[in-house]
């Protein structure tokens, strides 16, 4: 089963648009992260 060449220029275009939307004034949120981690101590021991 192809696909038509029509449909895929269709989802190449709205998937290209989609990318577009978030801009370039994107900034990811801000995570805090802890200074000590889950297992670090082991991790340390190494």
């Amino acid at each position: 089963m192809h696909a038509r060449p029509r449909s895929l220029a269709f989802l190449l275009s709205v998937s290209v648009l989609t990318g577009c939307a978030v801009g370039p004034d994107y900034r990811p949120p801000e995570t805090a992260l802890s200074a000590r981690f889950l297992g670090q101590e082991d991790i340390e021991q190494r």
